[in-house]
């Protein structure tokens, strides 16, 4: 900016506090709710990879979708112990908000029909770390209320509080220089320093040590009374 009485430019000089516990903690998704939910009992294992879904999706025909389920309902069974269908547990098949999986890539099956695409169903794969020899070939379930939920919007969750980013209050503009003036931290070495474990997201994200800040708890703090020191040589040998 320009100063007209000293002929000069300043810099403009604006303080953010940023609070890491103010970040987003978890991945967070952004759906839109299908009106039309899945036919009753939809979802057929066609093979040991492959479910196909019967759902008047009304979806634009694309390699990208990604969609979540909802109130899948299975049979129980007596080998996993689990409500199942065809041996996939509905745990495997129902969108968990704790952990923010599973979440489905779609694969549509549609038809050319007067010179117009109509598609009613697409297929889904079957979860990696599901038992393939206790999967029974052609079983149909799922239940009468499969709520189908489009993902539009996925938002990055930072579980580290040394690794994140922040929304800023306004947008900056010709910014010349950024500074730390101050740091505030608990005491907090073996969060830092102890090794990574996380949830969700990709511990390779994440530094594996922090030997960059060093710090003293107030009350192990040494006060010196006197401006002198006393230095001890040791000889080597």
């Amino acid at each position: 900016m320009y100063n007209n009485e000293k002929k000069s430019y300043y810099e403009k000089k604006t303080l953010v506090t940023i609070n890491s516990s103010d970040r987003i903690k978890k991945n967070k998704i952004i759906t839109e709710i299908n009106k039309e939910k899945v036919v009753k009992n939809g979802f057929k294992i066609i093979d040991n990879e492959t479910i196909l879904v019967s759902h008047n999706h009304n979806y634009e025909i694309t390699n990208s979708t990604e969609v979540i389920f909802r109130n899948i309902e299975g049979n129980y069974n007596s080998n996993l112990n689990k409500y199942a269908i065809g041996g996939i547990p509905i745990e495997y098949l129902n969108y968990n908000e704790e952990t923010g999986r599973p979440i489905f890539n779609v694969e549509f099956i549609y038809n050319n029909v007067d010179n117009k695409i109509v598609s009613n169903s697409y297929k889904i794969k079957i979860p990696i770390n599901i038992n393939k020899n206790l999967l029974i070939l052609n079983t149909e379930g799922g239940g009468s209320n499969i709520i189908v939920e489009k993902i539009n919007k996925f938002v990055r969750g930072y579980e580290d509080s040394s690794f994140y980013k922040i929304i800023l209050p306004y947008r900056f503009k010709n910014i010349s220089n950024v500074k730390l003036v101050s740091l505030e931290m608990e005491n907090a070495q073996y969060s830092i320093r102890d090794s990574v474990s996380k949830k969700y997201n990709n511990k390779n994200d994440y530094i594996k040590d922090n030997n960059l800040i060093h710090w003293i708890n107030k009350e192990n703090e040494t006060k010196v009374t006197y401006l002198c020191f006393i230095f001890f040589i040791y000889p080597m040998y």
